[in-house]
């Protein structure tokens, strides 16, 4: 009879202590959940939400997180079930509902898309995210019946005024091209991509590129969907959507060309990545903090990679790379190489664009330097960078013996610094942009603190000269620094 009352009275203390287990069991699950999702890993995060929902089925940061990875896994019809049902629980839980519409428009229901970001903008009309997301979906939707950019531009102005990230921007320049106003468009795309580049976050910035190229050829932006089964609102739509880049906040990298469907494939929320991103600007999660503290997304993940370049770019980024390789080298024994060598001068910038690539095809660390000259503007081609006059006229002797025309020896100590980049791939980005302007620049591994690669451009006798070239890249929206070599 004893044993049957401690039996039973261990048994009761166990049930007592088993309820506050149960819930934080699911809190546990849903937390290795969020880290599956940072790590991509959709399926295995799907099945810990799972389970936690399994331990508590009023537990709305459950649902709302397999939503996320069911996005992720492209199961549209699933997130939404899940979305909607964190909204039935949390009925302003604006994330549930920016989500939700971003899983309606990577399925082609943009009406019912529309009615979720409207529902929010009732209730809050200046919130970013869903001005951002409705924006994008009014000025890229393929289905002419739902684009109105007159009202793109409005929506997205006000999002840019809560915040001018590259994600917003990148909303806004679309915006811009299907309203018609195909400069501003121009210019603001410019202004997305050096914003990236500024924060080194040049994962998947060829895409931004893409949509600058379109918009340069008076084209507006659309993305792309492949028809699976018919929608009652609108015309068949999306089992694959052309993914664009992050969240506003995550602003490195990569990104998919629907801005709804850009906040599943980082492992956040939709909600996050929806909108013209890129990248990429700020790592601050402000909509994470708007949510409910029950509906948590957890941290973001890393951007899809990006889309492939076509052959023809490949091969000139891997040319224009393999010279500044080799100058490295002589920089581990100094700092400063004021002298270079003038193999040529040309008008035309991709006249002499396409000879200095030839040369670094050949292995030489050519570049272009543009110049102002009493009968206007030149681009000059440079060969080498040399630490001492003596290095100098000895290169100049071997360029004598190869029947150089010209190799006449110059101490140019300034340039421009593009930007400093940890990557190759970010300094390679650079160079494409630079390429379209007609311009070569250069990499130089920064010995000064780090091992981060500075893009420079040109080389100049005096600073003014430099300061000259540095006013004329400011029209073109890209900034630059005065530095020495």
């Amino acid at each position: 009879m004893y044993r049957k009352i401690v039996c039973l009275i261990v048994f009761s203390l166990l049930l007592a202590a088993a309820s506050p287990a149960f819930c934080a069991t699911a809190r546990q699950l849903v937390e290795k959940g969020q880290t599956y999702l940072k790590f991509h890993r959709y399926k295995a995060a799907v099945k810990a939400f799972s389970q936690a929902i399994q331990k508590d089925r009023h537990f709305v940061a459950a649902y709302l997180n397999r939503a996320i990875a069911w996005y992720n896994l492209k199961e549209y019809d699933l997130a939404i079930s899940d979305f909607t049902r964190a909204i039935k629980a949390n009925p302003e839980l604006f994330e549930a509902y920016l989500g939700r519409a971003a899983s309606r428009f990577a399925q082609g229901n943009y009406r019912q898309a529309i009615a979720d970001y409207e529902y929010i903008l009732k209730k809050e009309p200046h919130h970013p995210d869903a001005n951002n997301q409705l924006a994008w979906l009014l000025a890229v939707c393929p289905d002419p019946k739902y684009r109105n950019g007159k009202r793109a531009v409005k929506l997205a102005e006000r999002a840019v005024a809560s915040e001018a990230s590259a994600h917003y921007l990148d909303t806004l320049a679309a915006a811009y091209a299907e309203a018609g106003r195909f400069r501003d468009a121009e210019r603001t795309q410019k202004s997305v991509i050096f914003l990236l580049m500024k924060h080194d976050q040049t994962r998947g910035l060829d895409r931004y590129v893409k949509r600058l190229t379109y918009y340069q050829k008076k084209r507006p932006w659309r993305v792309k969907h492949v028809a699976r089964k018919p929608d009652e609102a609108s015309s068949p739509a999306a089992a694959r959507v052309e993914e664009k880049q992050p969240s506003k906040k995550a602003a490195a990298a990569a990104s998919s060309e629907e801005k709804p469907a850009a906040a599943a494939a980082k492992g956040a929320s939709p909600a996050e990545k929806t909108g013209g991103e890129a990248a990429e600007a700020k790592t601050a999660d402000r909509s994470a903090k708007k949510a409910p503290p029950a509906a948590d997304t957890g941290k973001k993940a890393a951007a899809p990679p990006p889309a492939a370049e076509n052959a023809a770019e490949k091969q000139t980024a891997a040319k224009a790379a393999a010279a500044p390789a080799a100058v490295s080298g002589k920089q581990a024994r100094t700092v400063a190489y004021p002298y270079t060598i003038q193999v040529g001068s040309y008008r035309d910038p991709m006249k002499s664009m396409r000879i200095a690539l030839h040369f670094r095809k050949k292995g030489d660390a050519a570049f272009t330097s543009p110049a102002y000259l009493k009968s206007g503007l030149w681009h000059r081609i440079f060969m080498g960078f040399y630490a001492t006059l003596a290095e100098a006229r000895k290169a100049a002797a071997v360029l004598k013996k190869r029947r150089f025309r010209q190799y006449d020896v110059f101490k140019k100590p300034w340039t421009l610094q593009l930007g400093i980049f940890k990557t190759r791939e970010g300094a390679r980005a650079m160079e494409r942009i630079m390429y379209k302007l007609g311009m070569v620049p250069y990499q130089i591994k920064d010995l000064y603190a780090t091992s981060d690669y500075r893009m420079l451009l040109g080389a100049f006798e005096t600073r003014q000269e430099a300061a000259r070239i540095a006013a004329m890249l400011r029209k073109k929206n890209i900034d630059s620094r005065i530095v020495q070599r």
